[in-house]
This record gives C-alpha cells, sequence and structure tokens, in this order.
C-alpha cells in the first residue's frame, strides 16, 4: 500500500512539473510575439506632402536681382507611433539642380503631433533663361527619419514639386549715330542696334513716333522689317533709309527729331508687363530748297563765279 501511495504521489508531481513547462513555454513564445508584434508597429512610414496649391510654384524674376520663391508642405506618419519610442527625428533636405535652397529645420514628430509643417525657398538667379525647356525646373526633397531612444531609421517618402519661371521682358535700341546733318532732300543710313535684355525669347516691334505727320511733311522711311523674333540675349542690326523732304522754302535750318520705339508684341499677347524702349536721331536740315530750280541755280552760281573770275583777272 506504501507503494501505491508513492507512485500515486510521483505521478501528480509529474503532472504538476509538466502544467509549469507548458506555462512557461507558452509565455516565452508570447513575448516573442508581442515583441514582433511592437517592431512591425514601430516601422515609421514618413511622407512629404505640399500644402494647399504648393503641387507647383511660379517665381517671377527681377533684371538685377534675381527671384525667390518659397514652399509649403508638411510631412505626416501614416503608421501607428511605435510603443517603444518617444519620438521621430525628421531631416528633410531639398535640391534644385544649380539653385541656392534654404536649409530646412530638423522636425520631431511624436505620439501627439504625427504631422507637421515646413517652408523651404528656393532663389532663381537673375536672366535665367525661360524659353524651351529651360522654363521648368524641379525640386526634389528628400529625407530620413530615425526614433528615439532607439536606434532604428529609413527614409522618407520624397517629393517632387515642379518651379515655373515667369519671363520677362526687357530690350534696348541704340545707333551709331545720333547727329545727321543734309541738306533738303538729302538721304542717309542709319543701323539700329536692338538687344534683347530679357530672360528669354521676344518676338518685337518697331515703329517710328509720329511717322504719318513726318510723312505728310514729306519725310520718307524704308525698314527691312517691322517685326521680328529676337532670341534670348541676342542682338540684331535693321538698316532705316530716311529720306528728307523737298519742298518750296527757301533758305532752311532746322532740326527734327525722328523717335524709334520698341514693344514686345509677346508681352502684350500674353497680358505681361513690359516697359518700351525708344531712341531718337536728331536731322539737321541746312541749305536752300528750291525744287526744279536747282539747275538753273547751279548755272546761276557758275555763271556768277566766272564773272568775279573775269573782273578779277582785268583788274
Amino acid at each position: 500500500m506504501l507503494v501505491h501511495l508513492h507512485q500515486s504521489m510521483r505521478l501528480v508531481w509529474l503532472r504538476l512539473l509538466s502544467m509549469i513547462m507548458v506555462v512557461m513555454v507558452a509565455g516565452a513564445f508570447g513575448l516573442i510575439r508581442n515583441s514582433d508584434d511592437a517592431k512591425a508597429v514601430g516601422e515609421a512610414i514618413v511622407t512629404v506632402n505640399p500644402a494647399s496649391g504648393q503641387s507647383s510654384l511660379h517665381v517671377k524674376v527681377d533684371p538685377s536681382r534675381g527671384g525667390i520663391v518659397t514652399f509649403s508642405g508638411y510631412i505626416a506618419m501614416t503608421e501607428a507611433f511605435s510603443p517603444d519610442s518617444q519620438f521621430i527625428i525628421v531631416n528633410l533636405h531639398a535640391d534644385v539642380e544649380g539653385w541656392e535652397v534654404t536649409t530646412i529645420p530638423v522636425l520631431t514628430l511624436t505620439a501627439s503631433y504625427t504631422q507637421l509643417s515646413f517652408t523651404v525657398s528656393v532663389r532663381v538667379p537673375s536672366g535665367y533663361k525661360t524659353s524651351g525647356m529651360d522654363a521648368t525646373k524641379v525640386m526634389t526633397i528628400t529625407g530620413t527619419w530615425e526614433y528615439q531612444p532607439e536606434s532604428r531609421s529609413g527614409n522618407v517618402q520624397p517629393l517632387e514639386v515642379f518651379v515655373f519661371i515667369d519671363q520677362y521682358y526687357e530690350y534696348s535700341i541704340k545707333c551709331d549715330r545720333s547727329f545727321v546733318q543734309t541738306s533738303p532732300g538729302g538721304e542717309f543710313d542709319i543701323d539700329l542696334e536692338i538687344s534683347n535684355d530679357g530672360n528669354g525669347d521676344d518676338k518685337i516691334s518697331i515703329n517710328i513716333d509720329r511717322r504719318d505727320r513726318l510723312e505728310r511733311n514729306g519725310w520718307a522711311f524704308v525698314l527691312d522689317t517691322t517685326k521680328f523674333v529676337l532670341p534670348y540675349q541676342q542682338t540684331i542690326k535693321v538698316p532705316v533709309h530716311v529720306v528728307t523732304p523737298r519742298e518750296w522754302d527757301g533758305w532752311r535750318n532746322d532740326i527734327i527729331v525722328i523717335q524709334f520705339d520698341l514693344t514686345s508684341e509677346q508681352a502684350f499677347n500674353s497680358n505681361s508687363v513690359a516697359e518700351p524702349a525708344s531712341y531718337s536721331i536728331f536731322v539737321l536740315q541746312r541749305g536752300v530748297s528750291v525744287p526744279g530750280f536747282e539747275p538753273f541755280l547751279f548755272l546761276l552760281a557758275v555763271l556768277i563765279s566766272s564773272l568775279f573770275a573775269f573782273s578779277g583777272r582785268r583788274r
């Protein structure tokens, strides 16, 4: 009987020991599963997003100072916050090839603040060409995130923003001659030198101020062209032939101002602002104007000269 009791007690202890081992193993597996779940939850997904109306940018450029445009955006974490962490450090960097970009301050996300705003400014150089593909640049915003106090880290999902450079219109005109002296009915030629000082190709129109009035008074102007396309930072010469009026005026000693005006048809068609440019030529008409009597006056002058010469020889 004692033997039977001993065997029963041994069986009870074995069963109790087995139950303890099962509980320990189950607990161990549970801890591992919970640890894996915590790590899975803690894998952050941080995105960079544009603020409202900031999916693309337009920048106006000053001819001497360039231009500055500011982008507004925000970062957001789209996954549950890791229970083993207190906050996430986010470092962002913006890049536009060849241009200066401001530094974005370090951003800190927490379980309570999973979305934060930021701004970054881009400086466009003066005179940057806006024709063709050069009119558009891409700003890329990248970055990294890092858990604290943990050591896990990763990359944020990047963002690309198109930057469009608005065109400004600026041009200049000059000439190798600003003063011309001629007799009534005389003719002369000038070359106007026209330059495109804006930041893109332009369509230019050249006009003569008060041209109708001058032509009614006997002036005539011949230009090879009055409208032309002037490429970016290019200069062309426009020849002008001028014929002065021939009227019965007797002795003339007058100065007439001829003003050439430039305007941008491209700026007008795009409802943009463009300051006109002009250049003035001063024409002095000096001499006798008796149309039809020039041969007679010439013969009279020859006769008078001959008489004076003959008279001098007789003395």
